[in-house]
Formats: C-alpha cells, structure tokens, sequence
C-alpha cells in the first residue's frame, strides 16, 4: 500500500511541477514576442538631485502601448550617491510585462559594486506562480510587484503620450 500512496504522490507532485514549467515557457513565449514586436516605444526621464543628501538620480521610464493594453513597462535608474566622500554607484533595472493589461513577468536587474543581481517573478491570475530571489528574502515583494504594476497600467493607461 505504501509504495502505490508514493507512486500517486510522485505522479500528482511531477505534473504540477511541469503545468508550472508549461506556464513559465508560454509566459516567457509572450515576454519574447512582446520585445521583438514593432509596437511604437514612449520614453521619458527624470533627473533628480539633492546635494544636500549627496545624491543624484536619473530615471529613464519606457513604455510599450498597443491599442489600449499596456504591453511593458520598464524602469531604469542611475544612482550615483556620495557616502564619507566615497562616490557609490548603483544601476537598477525593473521590467514589466503584460497581457491583456495582466502583469505575466517582472525582471529585476541590480548592479553595485561591479556585481549584478538578476531575479525573474512570474504571474498569472495576481499571483506570483515563481520567482528566482531566495525564500528568506521574499517577503512582500510579489505583492508590491503587483501593486506598482497596476498604478503603471493606470497611469499609463490614462495618459498614453
């Protein structure tokens, strides 16, 4: 009896761990047609200084609008910030995709100290269905992830130019 309780485990736990890899694969076929698509790309920067706190910023915003469905979404910014006279340089990247206005995938790229880090987030109905960041570090992230991706389909949205 044990053995056959133990086939029907392993059957259920393989098929599920490969419906979530057939997920991923369409999600990432999705990603892959949105970034070679010939959709219209709108940009815009934000150039933020505070001396005061030894810090300056440059934000690059660029979006991808087909029709009425934001397709992506991106994120890109330049820190340079003074720390006891040391200038420490940061690049963070955030990446959104979508489908019909759904977020399917967020790709984070951060780069200090001459090290990147790269972590990939995967969605379908709201909710995060994988992600690459270690467990201890997770926290909130997938909701907040959601979250921004809804103000950015609002915003953008809303005011399309």
């Amino acid at each position: 009896m044990k053995p056959l309780i133990t086939a029907i485990i392993l059957l259920f736990s393989t098929n599920s761990y490969s419906q979530d890899i057939k997920n991923l694969k369409q999600i990432d076929s999705i990603v892959t047609s949105i970034n070679y698509s010939k959709i219209k790309v709108t940009k815009d920067s934000i150039i933020q200084n505070m001396p005061d706190l030894g810090l300056h910023m440059k934000t690059y915003l660029s979006s991808l609008i087909d029709g009425k469905q934001l397709r992506k979404y991106v994120n890109y910014v330049e820190t340079d910030r003074m720390e006891s006279g040391t200038l420490i340089q940061m690049t963070g990247c955030n990446t959104f995709y979508f489908y019909e206005n759904i977020l399917i995938k967020v790709e984070e790229v951060v780069i200090a100290d001459n090290q990147a880090l790269q972590f990939n987030w995967y969605f379908s109905e709201d909710k995060c269905i994988y992600h690459s960041l270690p467990l201890d570090k997770v926290d909130s992230r997938d909701s907040q992830l959601l979250s921004m991706s809804k103000e950015f389909i609002s915003k953008v949205l809303k005011n399309p130019n």
